[in-house]
């Protein structure tokens, strides 16, 4: 091959390399620009789910504080409903985030004050607020909690509590039903001071024997006692009435209570007599007498000295007894005489 076939056949190769490789750069030139649009793509949905998310994260965040704010508002109107003081509190420090109309009143304080106070500010002794934080750690919850609580400008009332932790405001809290008890304790204090005078108090009865057995009647109660007197019977009547007699021109009934109590009929003593009680039905006073085996003595008997009768194990209806008296050494039955002349009422 001459010079210049072989110059024309590198000639014709180079040619030919050349437009491979224009082929080729048009190839790759595509490829980028198919690579350039993807990536395009996928920076725009990168940022389309950004904002997605940005907008449903915005989305729930105002469906929380929603709910939060419908449930604070639900706890603010039961409160408000309920008529008894309510105080919410943080667990971590006592601070009230809320009170409402019936517990400024109860301590005296404004809602502007009340936001001021502590929870153990409001209590009278330190003890008492240390027990309750105790009680509501170990438990979850207080009930029945009894404390001394101060009022704005000194005044002291007893309380109890009911309490319940609770999220409220984003915070830990502790929910708290305020229960005067001021006018409660003051009853009490009255019925103790009540029951202390009858219990010290002496009461007379008018004491007889009756098979053996002590029974005493309120001397109050009785009219007069008399021997025993002609009783003419009465058809129709139970057979521990005995039958009415003329008193001084009054008709009375005269009632065998040995037979009334089931014990066994005796013949009368010289230290029998009847014991004339007045009772009262309607405004009418009526005059029964009943029959006992003797009258012992008047005796008096203090009110802390007499019980109320057992329910069972004994021979008498407790209907007939109003209590059991114990003096001397001696357990004295005493009659319930209303209840025993109910027949005549």
């Amino acid at each position: 091959m001459s010079e210049s076939e072989k110059l024309s056949a590198d000639l014709t190769d180079i040619l030919a390399e050349n437009r491979r490789l224009k082929a080729e750069n048009e190839r790759l030139k595509a490829e980028n620009k198919a690579l350039s649009s993807e990536k395009a793509d996928m920076e725009a949905l990168m940022e389309m789910a950004g904002d997605h998310a940005d907008k449903i994260g915005s989305e729930l965040l105002d469906k929380v504080d929603a709910s939060i704010r419908e449930i604070e508002e639900r706890v603010r109107l039961i409160s408000e409903t309920i008529p008894v003081p309510i105080v919410i509190s943080k667990v971590s420090d006592g601070s009230i985030l809320y009170s409402n109309e019936l517990s400024h009143k109860v301590f005296g304080l404004s809602a502007d004050e009340m936001m001021i106070y502590k929870t153990s500010e409001l209590y009278e002794n330190s003890s008492d607020r240390r027990n309750f934080v105790n009680n509501l750690n170990l438990l979850g919850y207080v009930s029945d909690f009894h404390a001394r609580l101060k009022k704005k400008h000194g005044g002291i009332f007893w309380a109890a509590l009911f309490s319940r932790k609770l999220d409220f405001k984003n915070e830990l809290c502790v929910l708290t039903v305020i229960y005067d008890l001021t006018e409660r304790r003051k009853a009490e204090e009255e019925i103790r001071r009540l029951t202390e005078e009858l219990n010290q108090r002496e009461d007379k009865y008018l004491m007889f024997s009756l098979a053996g057995q002590d029974f005493g009647i309120h001397l109050l109660k009785i009219k007069e006692i008399i021997g025993i007197i002609p009783v003419t019977p009465v058809p129709n009547v139970p057979d521990y009435i005995k039958g009415v007699a003329n008193l001084r021109g009054k008709i009375i009934f005269i009632t065998d209570i040995r037979r009334r109590f089931g014990f066994e009929s005796v013949a009368y003593s010289n230290q029998s007599g009847i014991i004339v009680i007045e009772i009262e039905e309607k405004n009418e006073k009526r005059l029964i007498g009943i029959i006992a085996d003797s009258v012992t003595e008047i005796l008096s008997i203090k009110g802390k000295d007499i019980e109320p009768p057992p329910e069972y194990g004994m021979a008498i209806n407790s209907d007939f007894i109003s209590g059991m008296a114990k003096t001397g050494g001696r357990v004295l039955i005493l009659l319930d005489t209303r209840h025993l002349c109910q027949d005549f009422l």
